[in-house]
């Protein structure tokens, strides 16, 4: 029997983890699985507590860490799916059918879904004439162009920046394969030159009284700079640092743990001593660090994925680290999911951020306790609909997976566990 999909096994129970011990797979890494699962219980709890609320528990250490992780575990993904292509020239890297099919598979077509119900979202609101949230950019054709969705969502903006990431990840590959430590170099200075324009921006906006230039808002202007790769292109350079080499006894990764300790500190005064590297223009003083996604946060959790890589095991077998991985390959599409609830829960019933959720806005001292119903419901809702999304959209690859790669069909025929 030659195909793989048509293995019947003898005792399912049994054999899958068996074949997960004779024939791991070795371009997998469980703790990436493991981080990428948190990172989504974060993300959720992001737009289901108040950000206020989570700051209070010092949140920019353990929660606002979801995205830098999401941002360094790609670059770390990506790099090793491409590490088998590593001596082929920057051309062949960017080939149709090795490299750019399949991202736009894996992540524009459940963005397209997203986006075409966004589409009916916004129809059925104007046709019943209910207002949405102010916000500036629903209507400007250009951030449209960038694949901001008609109808804001929470986490839209990541969107653009993991496109941009995939237009010029295969020129980063190729030169931290060649010069890492000067290619790491680069991404930092590039992203200091990114928040330098638009530090600069924000100044000449400020002593115009924000007024438009030419057909050009600051808001919209602002929102397409922050939503482009270079305002996190140390994040992804720290992930493909660490795809390289992620011992952490090695010399190399000295930097991670001096950054990453520096970048422990710099939280501590950002979270509780409201500690914000500003400067003082014409007696007003512009923060240069605009929120908690920069190359002065990325640090602490470059470390930590650092730490849980050499802590937790690569290749565990058994039915709960495998409902791990599941979740893990549903990430994006539980993002995609949470975009657009949260975007339908936010524009009909509360404000910016979900500062009060639904059936909880009676205030008072314990108001908080409101939300002990509310993130398990929206956890429950957008990890079922992500999951089930992602397992009907992978059948085939969902029963590949179940059945383990052509090597380890070898190594349990040979044991006599497979028919």
């Amino acid at each position: 029997m030659t195909d793989v999909e048509s293995i019947k096994l003898e005792n399912h129970e049994i054999d899958l983890p068996e074949i997960d011990k004779l024939g791991p797979n070795k371009s997998k890494f469980w703790q990436i699985d493991l981080l990428k699962m948190i990172s989504i219980l974060l993300v959720i709890m992001d737009h289901s507590f108040p950000h206020s609320m989570l700051f209070e528990i010092g949140s920019p250490y353990w929660q606002r860490i979801a995205i830098p992780l999401f941002l360094i575990i790609t670059g770390f993904n990506w790099a090793k799916s491409l590490e088998k292509h590593k001596d082929k020239p920057l051309r062949e890297l960017y080939s149709w059918k090795g490299y750019f099919k399949k991202k736009l598979l894996r992540f524009l077509l459940p963005f397209g879904i997203i986006y075409a119900l966004s589409i009916i979202f916004k129809i059925i609101i104007n046709l019943t004439d209910v207002p949405l949230m102010d916000v500036a950019y629903y209507d400007d054709p250009v951030l449209k162009i960038i694949l901001f969705l008609p109808v804001w969502g929470p986490g839209n903006w990541y969107i653009p920046v993991l496109f941009g990431f995939i237009l010029i990840f295969p020129i980063m590959y190729k030169a931290f394969s060649r010069l890492p430590v000067v290619s790491l170099v680069v991404c930092f200075i590039v992203e200091y030159g990114w928040y330098s324009i638009i530090f600069i921006l924000r100044v000449i906006w400020a002593m115009a009284d924000y007024t438009p230039i030419g057909v050009w808002n600051y808001y919209n202007t602002l929102t397409i700079l922050r939503c482009t790769p270079f305002r996190a292109l140390s994040a992804v350079g720290l992930g493909i640092w660490l795809s390289q080499n992620h011992k952490w006894n090695s010399f190399r990764n000295i930097f991670i743990w001096i950054y990453g300790i520096l970048s422990g500190i710099y939280l501590f005064f950002y979270t509780f001593r409201d500690f914000r590297f500003t400067t003082n223009v014409f007696g007003t003083d512009f923060a240069f660090f605009t929120g908690d996604y920069s190359m002065l946060h990325f640090g602490w959790s470059a470390m930590l994925i650092l730490i849980v890589l050499n802590i937790f095991p690569k290749e565990p077998a058994g039915k709960s680290y495998r409902f791990i991985s599941l979740i893990s390959k549903s990430t994006y599409h539980i993002l995609m999911v949470q975009i657009f609830y949260f975007s339908v829960i936010y524009n009909l019933y509360l404000p910016m951020f979900g500062d009060t959720p639904i059936f909880a806005s009676f205030g008072g001292e314990f108001y908080w306790v409101h939300y002990i119903w509310y993130y398990p419901f929206n956890l429950l809702l957008t990890f079922s609909l992500g999951i089930l999304w992602y397992k009907l959209e992978n059948t085939y690859l969902w029963e590949r997976m179940k059945l383990a790669d052509k090597k380890r069909y070898e190594h349990a025929k040979a044991r006599g566990w497979v028919t």
